[in-house]
């Protein structure tokens, strides 16, 4: 039970890896994004 459970373990590593191996490909083969502004905060209404 224990190696299989280590098993399942090394798999779900080895998964999160992949992914994470893909998306780091993916964002690094598209345009570079323009900076952002900061978000403008809205005003409070006078009373």
């Amino acid at each position: 039970l224990m190696n299989h459970e280590l098993s399942a373990t090394e798999n779900d590593i080895r998964w999160l890896d992949d992914l994470i191996s893909a998306e780091r490909g993916h964002t690094q083969a598209a345009a570079p994004r323009p900076a952002r502004r900061p978000a403008a905060l809205p005003q409070k209404e006078r009373a």
